[in-house]
């Protein structure tokens, strides 16, 4: 799997705490070495959409698309605000 890295996941994970960077950073190396999606701890499939997912991360979500073999980090933000921005 290839991961692809958007302007709007950098920009949001800058605005977050060293604790949560942290996690961010964890999970990052996480998806690097899993082959599927089965694989991902705290992952759901985003009801109403093909190719939408998040990982859950305490209060934050991550949002990502799977197309193809590319798993594309689109955003990450407060579990109240990621629904309005994700997906785009």
């Amino acid at each position: 799997m290839k991961i692809v890295i958007k302007g709007s996941f950098v920009r949001d994970a800058k605005k977050l705490g060293k604790e949560i960077q942290l996690e961010i950073k964890d999970i990052l190396l996480e998806l690097e070495q899993v082959d599927s999606l089965s694989q991902i701890k705290n992952l759901k499939k985003m009801t109403g959409y093909k190719n939408a997912y998040r990982i859950r991360l305490g209060n934050y979500r991550i949002g990502f698309l799977m197309i193809a073999d590319e798993l594309i980090l689109s955003r990450v933000l407060h579990r109240k605000d990621i629904y309005d921005y994700f997906p785009d």
